[in-house]
């Protein structure tokens, strides 16, 4: 190890020293490394005895001694740099002494490149920040999960939703996450940091339309005057539109009549990948109908230009149709309807239409199933019981062996179901015992030996007729009860 200081060379040929002592020293693979230390030289040599000494550590593949760690800690940034070039420091050392804010811009910038949009990596690193500001951290090991938690539950004392709570957990765990995977944190101080039930406070839930709300709102719109700029069959076309395809409100706005293939098969709408919300391009196909009423539609759209000129603010819209339709924008359960109440409604139109979950996800364009039957899939009470009505008859057994002792006649009861032709209340369940009791009225090969002698061939065509008339009859009488044959019935039948 070598202390120096530096000369400077001036125009006028005297050199100047440097104010700063230098160390220099060698490393285990026989390199030369220089290190700028402080004016005192005294504190130059401590700071060369202890590089030297985490040289030789990280050589011999030792942990650090407890006071070397505390040093390193409380080194210069341009001190920590130059030894985590050297790679004698961790990237989670050199991240520990930069400021805060310079993480959470590379972060952003991280979440751009991606592909996230530019308002949405703000908006998550604008949550991220109104936390740690709050929670007064200023480095990364000021992260702490109590504070983050406190600065989050103060956010909501001061009259936040549950659900823009979670936002704001969701947006520092997820900078947390990304600066471990960076190494720029050893381990997540936010991974057991977790969300409020958003159950308990619901401020803004959406519904479903019914089909006789949604046509009525379209029918308000089509007749009525134009709001916001847009007139009334516009906003009709809209609707049509979004409850057709569940598009998003900004997904809407980017249609223009390229985005449409009407004579396709099938017909389909296009959303390009800068509009959509998973920054993918979706094809969506259409239905017929909906198809032949675009075309008319987009006919006098000039190419490039917006079909839909929807207002920043589509709620706006629906509020007023709906007032004009008579349909409750806030239903007594406090749920909305808003823009996005269409796209809801085309969800749930797939469930109630039995569409498989699979189907119903792709369409949705979501990557969850439970975002799209939790979330998304209203299920009211008149489908519940439509579906109730589907399952099977709930009839207790006794009640169905006393069906079919009325309706076969037999265990000695009288049969008061249709008669046979020719017989009477009398003498028709003598009949049916005979021949479903009695083997020797049955017809029998013959030869048999438990054929009575001449028994079989004294009437076969007679006994015949009337087993195909008794088969008839049972036929008849299976089919009133949805039963099926006994044994002693099938039995019969066959003989």
């Amino acid at each position: 190890m070598r202390i120096y200081r530096p000369q400077r060379r001036n125009a006028d040929g005297t050199e100047t020293p440097y104010q700063k002592f230098y160390c220099e020293l060698r490393t285990t693979d026989g390199r030369i490394k220089r290190v700028p230390g402080f004016a005192d030289k005294r504190l130059t040599e401590s700071l060369g005895r202890n590089v030297q000494r985490l040289i030789d550590c990280r050589a011999s593949g030792e942990t650090l001694p407890q006071d070397t760690a505390k040093w390193i800690e409380n080194l210069p940034q341009q001190t920590t740099e130059v030894l985590a070039r050297w790679g004698l420091l961790a990237g989670s050392t050199l991240a520990a002494g930069k400021a805060l804010g310079e993480h959470l811009a590379d972060w952003e910038c991280g979440m751009m490149a991606k592909g996230m949009t530019r308002k949405h990596a703000m908006t998550m690193h604008n949550h991220a920040l109104r936390i740690f500001t709050a929670c007064n951290a200023k480095f990364l090991a000021d992260i702490r999960p109590g504070d983050v938690q406190s600065a989050i539950a103060a956010q909501k004392t001061s009259g936040l939703s549950l659900q823009t709570c979670n936002h704001l957990t969701k947006a520092v765990k997820a900078f947390t996450r990304w600066a471990c995977r960076d190494g720029r944190l050893q381990t997540d101080p936010l991974a057991h940091l977790t969300k409020f039930n958003t159950a308990l406070d619901r401020r803004h839930d959406r519904r479903g339309l019914t089909a006789l709300e949604a046509e009525s709102i379209i029918q308000a719109a089509e007749t009525g005057p134009a709001i916001l700029g847009m007139d009334g069959h516009s906003r009709a076309m809209l609707y049509r539109t979004a409850l057709g395809t569940g598009f998003r409100a900004a997904e809407l706005r980017s249609l223009t009549p390229e985005s449409f293939n009407l004579d396709g098969q099938p017909p389909t709408i296009t959303i390009r990948a800068a509009y959509s919300k998973h920054r993918r391009q979706d094809v969506q196909p259409i239905r017929r109908d909906l198809a032949d009423t675009l075309r008319t539609f987009i006919a006098g759209k000039a190419a490039g230009t917006p079909v839909f000129a929807m207002p920043a603010k589509a709620f706006k819209l629906m509020q007023a149709d709906c007032k004009a339709a008579g349909v409750a924008y806030c239903d007594d359960s406090v749920r909305y309807a808003d823009f996005h109440s269409w796209r809801h409604s085309f969800i749930s139109s797939l469930a109630k239409a039995n569409v498989g979950v699979k189907l119903a996800q792709t369409l949705a364009r979501h990557s969850d199933p439970k975002l799209t039957l939790n979330t998304y899939t209203h299920v009211g009470l008149f489908d519940t019981a439509a579906a109730l009505e589907s399952l099977p008859g709930m009839v207790p057994q006794a009640e169905k062996q006393t069906a079919m002792a009325l309706k076969t006649g037999t265990n000695d009861l009288p049969v008061s179901a249709v008669a046979l032709p020719g017989q009477t209340d009398t003498n028709r369940g003598a009949l049916y015992g005979a021949l479903l009791c009695d083997k020797s009225k049955r017809t029998v090969a013959s030869g048999s030996a438990n054929a009575e002698k001449g028994a079989s061939e004294a009437k076969p065509q007679e006994l015949r007729q009337t087993s195909m008339a008794v088969g008839g009859y049972l036929h008849c009488a299976r089919r009133e009860s949805n039963l099926q044959p006994s044994a002693s019935e099938a039995d019969a039948l066959s003989n």
